[in-house]
C-alpha cells in the first residue's frame, strides 16, 4: 500500500505540474546555424535583412511552447548620417498590421486573435514552422517529458481515488503558482531581448534588432519606420516568398498566401 501511495503521489504531481501550460524557459537553448539572411531590402538610406525567425520549439528557441515569433533583423545606414528606427510592423497574409511588442501577455492575446481571424477565413494556424518552405538550419532539441499514470487496475479503487484527489487538489494550486513564475521569467527574458524604440543607428554600423510579434501566418512584409534627420521614411522587406507557409499547414500554403 505504501508503494501504491507513492506511485499515486508522484503520478498526480507529474501530471498536474507537467501540464501546467504556458511557455517556460528551457535549460539549454538551441542556436540556429548562422545565415546570410533569409531576405534583404534596401533604399537610398537604409539596408536591412531578416536573418531568422524563432518559432515555437524551433531552432534558436529559449522558451518552450511559446505563442509568438521572434524576428532576428539587422539594419545598416547607407548614408553618412545616423538614422533612428521608430518602429517595426509585421503584415500578415490577410493584411493585418502587427506592431512589435515586448509584453508576453499582449503577444499571447494577439496571437489568439490571429488564430481566430484565420479560422474565420477557413485556415488553421500552427504555432510552429507549419508549411514554411525553408528548412530549419539548426538542430531542435525537445525539452520536457509528459508524464501520465499507467493504465491498469488498482487495489482499493475507492480509497485510491479519494487519496488521489487529496494529493491533486493542492498540486493544482502549486501548478498555478508555477505557471505564474514561468510567465514572469519568460516576460522578463522578452524584455531583455526585445529592441526598444526609438533606436538610433550610427552611420556605417550594422545593428542587430531582436523583435517579438504575435503569430503572423505567411507574412507579406516587414515595415521598418525610421527618421533620417527630420524626414520620416519606411523600408519594406517583402517576406511573401521567404516565409511562405509559415504557421500554415502545408496543404493550406497556397490558399494562405495572398
Amino acid at each position: 500500500m505504501r508503494r501504491l501511495r507513492h506511485t499515486i503521489i508522484m503520478a498526480a504531481l507529474a501530471s498536474v505540474l507537467g501540464g501546467c501550460g504556458g511557455a517556460k524557459l528551457v535549460r539549454h537553448p538551441t542556436t540556429p546555424t548562422a545565415m546570410a539572411g533569409l531576405v534583404q531590402a534596401a533604399d537610398d538610406r537604409l539596408a536591412a535583412s531578416i536573418d531568422w525567425v524563432i518559432v515555437r520549439n524551433g531552432p534558436g528557441m529559449w522558451a518552450k511552447n511559446s505563442d509568438w515569433d521572434e524576428y532576428m533583423i539587422r539594419v545598416r545606414p547607407l548614408g553618412v548620417g545616423a538614422i533612428t528606427i521608430t518602429g517595426v510592423t509585421l503584415v500578415d497574409s490577410l493584411g493585418n498590421r502587427l506592431p512589435a511588442d515586448d509584453n508576453r501577455s499582449d503577444l499571447v492575446r494577439e496571437s489568439k486573435a490571429s488564430v481566430r481571424r484565420y479560422k474565420h477565413s477557413g485556415l488553421r494556424v500552427e504555432a510552429g514552422m507549419g508549411g514554411m518552405g525553408i528548412a530549419a538550419t539548426g538542430v531542435g532539441v525537445s525539452y520536457g517529458a509528459a508524464s501520465s499514470m499507467a493504465a491498469g487496475s488498482m487495489a482499493g479503487g475507492a480509497y485510491a481515488g479519494a487519496f488521489l484527489f487529496a494529493v491533486a487538489a493542492p498540486a493544482f494550486g502549486v501548478a498555478g503558482i508555477m505557471r505564474g513564475v514561468h510567465n514572469s521569467q519568460v516576460n522578463g527574458e522578452i524584455g531583455k531581448r526585445h529592441t526598444a524604440f526609438p533606436q538610433a543607428i550610427v552611420a556605417g554600423v550594422e545593428q542587430p534588432m531582436d523583435l517579438f510579434f504575435p503569430l503572423a501566418p505567411a507574412p507579406q512584409r516587414i515595415e521598418i519606420d525610421y527618421m533620417d534627420g527630420s524626414s520620416a521614411h519606411r523600408l519594406e522587406i517583402d517576406t511573401s516568398a521567404a516565409l511562405t507557409g509559415l504557421h500554415l499547414p502545408a496543404r493550406s500554403t497556397a490558399a494562405g498566401a495572398h
